[in-house]
């Protein structure tokens, strides 16, 4: 240590950095992981109340719910984790205010590059407050249908019947096709023979459809009809 010219560390200075800044860094990880959990099971009872609201299960408004309930917790995460570590650099006596000038100047050396993700979180921030779709919906996103699985402010997750998923920048997101807000229409092509009695057949489609009507009314998934069926 003296080689190197530094001096040495005693175990008294040991023992009063280790009470001191130690014990203030060990009391921030502490109120971070406490502030996050109480974020968590916060939001998590706010939903579940909200929810109760109406009572359907997995429709439109449970949905949103769940969007931007996923949507607190990710955000939650980034700014206590970034809050949590520049206290954490205060304590280990590190000076963040050169830190955050250098991250300034990087920032506005990669402003015009960084246009492409200001406009997707912008693209999703309305996104989100549009309802526009929400976490289990089917939509059409740049050509690609499937279910989604995930929304955050910058990116839509969808995963299509192959099992792919697709992640989609919301800023490159035109135009939204939901195939599932508040009602949709499933069309049935069913072959007939010439020799079978037409009516009968038509009596038999409508009791089918009306059965899966109530079954899905009692599964508490509403907006379902039957329009009828055409010859």
């Amino acid at each position: 240590m003296d080689q190197l010219g530094m001096s040495a560390i005693s175990p008294e200075e040991i023992i009063n950095w280790l009470t001191t800044s130690g014990l203030r860094i060990l009391v921030i990880v502490a109120l971070a992981i406490i502030l996050y959990r109480f974020v968590l099971l916060f939001s998590v009872r706010i939903a579940r109340r909200i929810k109760e609201w109406d009572d359907g299960v997995d429709t439109i408004h449970d949905r949103r719910v769940e969007t931007i309930t996923r949507l607190v917790k990710t955000t939650s995460v980034a700014v206590i984790g970034a809050t949590a570590v520049i206290m954490i650099l205060s304590e280990l006596s590190i000076d963040i205010a050169p830190v955050l000038a250098s991250v300034g100047v990087v920032g506005l050396a990669f402003g015009l590059g960084a246009q492409t993700l200001v406009q997707d979180v912008i693209a999703g921030f309305f996104l989100i407050v549009e309802g526009q779709y929400q976490i289990g919906d089917v939509v059409e996103l740049k050509d690609r249908v499937g279910t989604v699985e995930n929304l955050t402010l910058r990116t839509t997750h969808v995963r299509d019947v192959h099992g792919y998923l697709h992640i989609i920048p919301n800023g490159e997101i035109r135009l939204v096709t939901n195939r599932l807000r508040d009602w949709s229409r499933a069309i049935i092509d069913v072959a007939v023979a010439q020799e079978a009695d037409l009516e009968r057949a038509l009596q038999t489609l409508d009791e089918i459809a009306q059965r899966s009507v109530s079954e899905a009314a009692t599964a508490g998934v509403g907006g379902a009809s039957v329009p009828g069926t055409r010859r």
